[in-house]
């Protein structure tokens, strides 16, 4: 009997473990840098051996990870408080404030009489609101209505918030201005499935460009998984594959069995030959990278594809446009700016991007510290 009660327990637990794996996934890509020597697969086992050794704690992905569960003994783990161990010490004490302190709108519109610092719920407020409230707080805290432990905290100062126009506009004759032209001679309709190669910058301009024609579907294909990690994060309807999978997981992800549009912007050793081999039959492929060296056109290889291939340098005829674009809200390229940095630091500044470390994007230059 006890046999058979383990096994049954064994089968109980591996029909959990692919929906928990699952879960662990999508959690761990909204993770900016895991902790060092440790993968993602060793972190989820460890995870799981957490939770078997507390079960009464019911540890949370994310307190496993904030609190750093990973790197505790299991003594030192257990003097943690858990939400869900906080909740039920509190319930029987507050069962009918408890409604009040989970949500913090609802706390702060019933008790703004007791709350000393000041507050904005952006949904229920405008531009001009925002705007006054930043300039009389001078430095303000951005909280995601449904997060804890500081997740998607952000702080902005009203300096800040005052460059932010001028910063938006840094791209509009560069990086900007390729993805749109990108767009634009690609002819993308509402129904069309998008894929752009090259996660970069110019990448995610593109990106957001093609948003505004409003097509079913754009997937984003970069083999650094950084760049793929920055474009999840901060547009999650937007697919992302590595140029390994990329031409199976398209045709998976498209109505038309392959990408109606394709938007080759990374200028690689491969990405040209992968452009064309993910386009549908009849597909627009339109090119704006640069190449170090020549390509080709294997045209048996291509026969019966009857794509129309689109090229052309990059103007600033748009650059009107663009700005009109801007300034009524529909473009912001501002979350690529990653990193700030002062004229008296520049070399700081050009030795991060050369490395690319800490995820850098774009690094703007402000004028010097005195």
């Amino acid at each position: 009997m006890k046999n058979i009660l383990t096994e049954n327990k064994l089968v109980k637990n591996l029909r959990a473990y692919p929906v928990l794996h699952k879960r662990w996934c999508d959690y761990i890509k909204g993770v900016r840098e895991l902790p060092e020597g440790f993968t993602a697969e060793q972190l989820f086992h460890d995870y799981l051996k957490v939770r078997r050794s507390n079960p009464e704690k019911r540890v949370s992905m994310s307190e496993y990870m904030i609190f750093g569960f990973y790197g505790l003994t299991t003594a030192q783990q257990k003097q943690y408080l858990t939400d869900v161990e906080a909740t039920l010490l509190m319930r029987p004490y507050n069962s009918a404030a408890e409604p009040y302190l989970k949500s913090k709108v609802t706390f702060l519109k019933n008790f703004t009489q007791f709350v000393s610092r000041g507050w904005l719920y952006l949904p229920e407020s405008d531009l001009a609101a925002f705007d006054a409230f930043v300039h009389q707080y001078h430095n303000i805290a951005l909280k995601p209505q449904y997060s804890s432990w500081g997740i998607g905290f952000r702080k902005l100062t009203a300096a800040e918030w005052d460059a932010a126009p001028d910063r938006q506009a840094l791209f509009a004759g560069d990086v900007l201005a390729t993805g749109y032209w990108a767009v634009r001679i690609s002819e993308i309709r509402q129904g069309d499935t998008v894929l752009i190669l090259g996660a970069g910058p110019t990448g995610i301009c593109t990106m957001l460009c093609a948003m505004l024609h409003h097509p079913h579907r754009i997937i984003i294909c970069d083999p650094d998984p950084a760049r793929l990690r920055f474009v999840r994060e901060r547009y999650p309807d937007v697919l992302t594959i590595t140029p390994d999978h990329a031409q199976e997981f398209v045709q998976l992800n498209s109505p038309h069995g392959g990408a109606d549009v394709v938007c080759e912007v990374a200028g690689s050793n491969d990405s040209f030959r992968l452009a064309w081999e993910c386009a549908r039959p009849n597909a627009i492929v339109s090119i704006v990278a640069l190449y170090d060296k020549p390509q080709t056109l294997p045209l048996p290889d291509m026969y019966g594809k009857n794509l129309t291939f689109k090229t052309g340098g990059v103007d600033g005829c748009d650059t009107a446009e663009i700005l009109r674009l801007i300034e009524c809200g529909q473009l912001d390229t501002t979350p690529l700016i990653t990193h700030i940095f002062p004229l008296n630091e520049i070399e700081a500044a050009y030795d991060l991007f050369e490395k690319r470390r800490d995820g850098v994007m774009k690094v703007a230059i402000t004028p010097p510290e005195k």
